[in-house]
């Protein structure tokens, strides 16, 4: 039988990629940038709350209408049942 054996290359360990503090760094952020960035997460947070909230209201404003034909609907059949009878 003959020996299963698995050929490993090795790297040196110039050539592998660099781990942990040794990885390069994108370069930081201006603080211009940050501001900038900072002011379109909030613009973009404001446009969503307002669009949650006409959400909200209209959900609500069809519940209130969906009530109110619920109860319409059923004092018509017991209008009709009265009537039957």
């Amino acid at each position: 039988m003959s020996e299963n054996t698995t050929d490993r290359k090795t790297t040196p360990a110039a050539e592998q990629p660099a781990r942990g503090k040794d990885r390069e760094q994108p370069e930081a952020a201006t603080n211009g940038d940050l501001a900038s960035l900072v002011e379109s997460a909030r613009t973009a947070l404001r446009e969503a709350d307002s669009k949650l909230r006409t959400l909200s209201t209209a959900l609500k404003q069809h519940q209130r209408q969906f009530k109110l034909v619920r109860s319409t609907l059923s004092s018509l059949q017991q209008l009709q049942g009265l009537d039957a009878a």
